[in-house]
């Protein structure tokens, strides 16, 4: 893992792979580890760069709310550090989000943009509560649940069930 330094955070990336660099981004609560079941069907094409957002992994919160423009920060000073101008860029629920507000600010540097089980608006109030009640109960609990769903991915990965189309 490589450990950076974007605005008040240490955030940490893995880089896998050669070919055309493509960033992606992990849901709530989880972190870079969703990716490597299909990140060992994508290493042969593609450069993968593979970040634990802000508050999630082993990357710190730094101070203050973790907002999506300390996020779109973090992604663009990734690209900086691991010397990529542009790349495709992946992201699921809040990596979603982070990567709107990466569009807003850096679009250039967007080589595609693929988005999945996330939206361009805010939440709602109902939304944000919920949001904050799961984040409370990772905090209380842990992240069993995940832990779960991502062995539940690799089993199912590993066993063809799964298939990447291309």
């Amino acid at each position: 893992m490589t450990h950076i330094q974007s605005g008040d955070a240490k955030i940490v990336y893995e880089v896998q792979g050669q070919g055309a660099p493509v960033l992606l981004l992990h849901p709530f609560p989880a972190n870079h580890e969703l990716w490597l079941p299909a990140a060992q069907a994508l290493i042969s094409r593609y450069r993968l760069i593979l970040p634990d957002l802000r508050g999630h992994g082993d990357s710190g919160v730094g101070e203050g709310p973790a907002t999506m423009e300390k996020h779109a920060a973090d992604i663009a000073r990734i690209l900086d550090h691991a010397e990529v101008g542009r790349a495709a860029l992946v992201g699921v629920s809040i990596g979603g989000y982070a990567l709107f507000e990466f569009w807003r600010r850096y679009r250039g540097r967007m080589a595609a943009l693929v988005l999945c089980s996330t939206k361009a608006q805010a939440d709602t109030p109902e939304g944000r509560a919920g949001r904050l009640k799961a984040a409370t109960d990772v905090v209380e609990r842990g992240t069993e649940s995940p832990r779960r769903i991502l062995a539940w991915c690799r089993r199912e990965w590993r066993s063809g069930r799964i298939q990447l189309k291309h």
